[in-house]
């Protein structure tokens, strides 16, 4: 009975996106080993829906039937028969039929519609219908300011580039531009724009990777008690470990303290809420408002929403996906993820009056693909539809 309580604790945390990877685990495991009845018991009692299908309507299960056709080719694609023979293939297409079928019915409860999806397949040029109007992804771009007031365009083939003590060279040892002796405390700042990336190597061996329209404030070098950073946007970063320089983040109304750890820290101005999420180590964060303070440990996110913190267990890889080269939403709302794609691809956003905003997104998808290609996967579930003139995505419901 515990293993049963606690199986379904781990499935309510699945169903709202904020299970652990080793929840997740658990969770599987549990489902390989139990039969398709207790499976569908469960999903049940979750979702509290009755034995029939007589409560859904009609869209709503011809989502559940796409959804379903998408996780069987998925599983069929991707699984691999072990010694066994084929039993392990229909099992697994078993169990991530019936996961993706209780997160649809649970969206379905709350009057949207969830867009589920694996890495897109983009079909052959030839197959695809000519696109008036398309874009390339965004890439390594990004230009360096030094304290001293120069400025750098860097090399998209390049990035990433190494501060060192006398100069910044990219990774494979080509020079950007040399620094005088007496670069000291003073910033240099590091800035991607909408539809660019780049990484840092800061001089203490701390690596930085900058998303979309973000920026990075930091000393020539490291001197005194602490590493002291300011971030705009959204970094990831891989903090050295040095017990006598906490390394610090400051971003937003909102201070980081590290000894050494890997963590996301998502900022943007245009977001409700600045989102800090442990990946391993320990970090320390505080409202620099409101003095509060909370620590995290790995796996745990927070949230600072005026000057308070909320504590969430997630998946990280939803917040660090993008570091990968991935958008990977899992169950996020419309308005979030279509930020994502204008900071990507460097685009505007507009809303028709009767735009779908209650839609729930969830799936992987490049960040490599053309725009047209993402649009069109989001598009295929039925539930929204995307207008594209060159500059300005517009977001409309289907058959408007």
């Amino acid at each position: 009975m515990e293993e049963k309580n606690y199986i379904r604790s781990i499935f309510s945390k699945f169903i709202k996106g904020r299970h652990s990877p080793k929840e997740l685990d658990d969770l599987l495991r549990y489902f390989g080993e139990s039969s398709e009845q207790e499976m569908r018991q469960m999903i049940r009692e979750e979702l509290e829906t009755p034995d029939d299908d007589h409560a859904i309507t009609p869209s709503e299960k011809q989502a559940l039937n796409r959804i379903d056709q998408q996780v069987h080719a998925h599983v069929a694609r991707s699984s691999v028969q072990d010694e066994g023979g084929s039993s392990r293939l229909i099992r697994q297409q078993s169990i991530y039929r019936w996961i993706a079928v209780a997160a649809i019915f649970l969206v379905c409860t709350w009057g949207g519609y969830y867009f589920y999806m694996h890495r897109v397949e983009i079909p052959d040029a030839e197959q695809v219908s000519p696109v008036l109007h398309d874009l390339d992804p965004g890439g390594n771009r990004a230009t360096l300011t030094l304290a001293d007031g120069r400025t750098v365009v860097l090399n998209e083939d390049q990035g990433s580039i190494v501060m060192g003590s006398d100069g910044v060279t990219y990774t494979d040892g080509t020079i950007v531009v040399g620094l005088s002796a007496d670069v000291g405390e003073r910033l240099n700042v590091i800035q991607t724009p909408r539809g660019g990336q780049y990484r840092i190597v800061l001089p203490d061996g701390t690596k930085v990777w900058l998303n979309a329209a973000s920026s990075l404030r930091y000393p020539g070098q490291f001197v005194g008690k602490e590493r002291r950073v300011e971030l705009d946007g959204e970094g990831y970063f891989e903090v050295v470990k040095n017990a006598k320089q906490k390394f610090k983040v400051v971003c937003r109304g909102q201070e980081v303290e590290v000894l050494g750890t890997q963590f996301n820290i998502n900022a943007y101005t245009d977001e409700p809420h600045v989102k800090t999420t442990l990946v391993e180590g320990r970090v320390r964060v505080a409202s620099l408002e409101s003095k509060e303070i909370a620590q995290l440990f790995p796996g745990q996110q927070s949230v600072l929403t005026k000057n308070v913190f909320e504590i969430d267990q997630v998946d990280v890889s939803t917040s660090i996906g993008w570091k990968d080269n991935d958008f990977i939403f899992k169950g996020q709302d419309l308005r979030t993820t279509m930020r994502q794609l204008a900071r990507w691809y460097d685009v505007e956003v507009r809303y028709a009056p009767n735009a779908p905003l209650h839609l729930k997104i969830g799936g992987l998808v490049s960040r490599n693909n053309r725009l047209s290609s993402v649009l069109k996967a989001m598009a295929s579930t039925n539930s929204v539809q995307f207008d594209f003139d060159g500059k300005t995505i517009l977001v409309k419901p289907v058959n408007n």
